[in-house]
């Protein structure tokens, strides 16, 4: 649970986080189970946790380079002793979850209790897992995305401001299905990126940001700058 040097330190995450509660603005964090970066010691220390260790296949890239077998006892095990000293490490508020196995209900029950009473434990995913609660609300990706191709519609956003206000759910800032088939948010709005951040920030609930690791980020995501998104696979 060691932070990227690249990305910013535990001394900076912490500042953040302690900013945003004087606010009273509440953090959480997503936390992807099954994925890592492809530069991640666990790829190198451990390979035979991996689906796959063919960086490309077809001569693409292959995320099962960097998808873990969380159905293996041994990885739930490292990965739920992580997100254990990462939880005790910063005060997030809820942690937004991925890559689950629905099955494995005692895995699901280690998380719940690694997160205790205080914390709200909130599945990503398409599909639901018993156990977590389901409170993504994706139409805002989806209304940007109607925007970005027709023309804007202000009688459309101010019923959407409305009707998300009282409800209390992350308002997705990207969709991690588009991201996975489809290629990033920002390709999909690549002359609009920089207002697309400033208005998902607008939107009452919480603005939810891909942090991306299992796509090899090298530097942190600045909507603002001319190359936002910095990788390196």
């Amino acid at each position: 649970a060691v932070i990227d040097p690249n990305l910013g330190s535990a001394e900076e995450l912490i500042s953040f986080i302690h900013s945003a509660h004087s606010l009273g603005i509440k953090v959480f964090y997503q936390w992807h189970f099954s994925e890592t970066g492809p530069h991640h010691r666990l790829r190198e220390e451990h390979p035979d946790f991996y689906f796959s260790s063919d960086k490309l296949k077809e001569n693409r890239y292959n995320p099962d380079f960097v998808t873990l077998n969380i159905s293996d006892k041994r990885v739930a095990s490292k990965q739920s002793e992580s997100f254990g000293k990462f939880v005790n490490s910063y005060n997030f508020d809820g942690y937004v979850v991925f890559g689950i196995d629905s099955s494995n209900e005692d895995f699901v029950s280690q998380i719940r209790e690694i997160c205790g009473p205080n914390r709200l434990l909130i599945n990503g995913e398409s599909v639901k897992v018993k156990g977590l609660s389901h409170s993504i609300d994706r139409s805002l990706f989806e209304f940007f995305k109607g925007v970005y191709n027709n023309t804007p519609d202000s009688l459309f956003l101010y019923s959407l401001i409305g009707d998300m206000a009282p409800q209390g759910r992350i308002n997705a800032f990207v969709d991690y299905h588009t991201n996975f088939y489809k290629g990033t948010d920002y390709m999909s709005f690549p002359n609009a990126y920089r207002y697309f951040a400033a208005f998902a920030h607008f939107i009452p609930g919480t603005p939810w940001m891909l942090g991306g690791q299992e796509y090899a980020l090298v530097s942190p995501v600045n909507a603002f700058r001319d190359n936002p998104v910095d990788r390196k696979y």
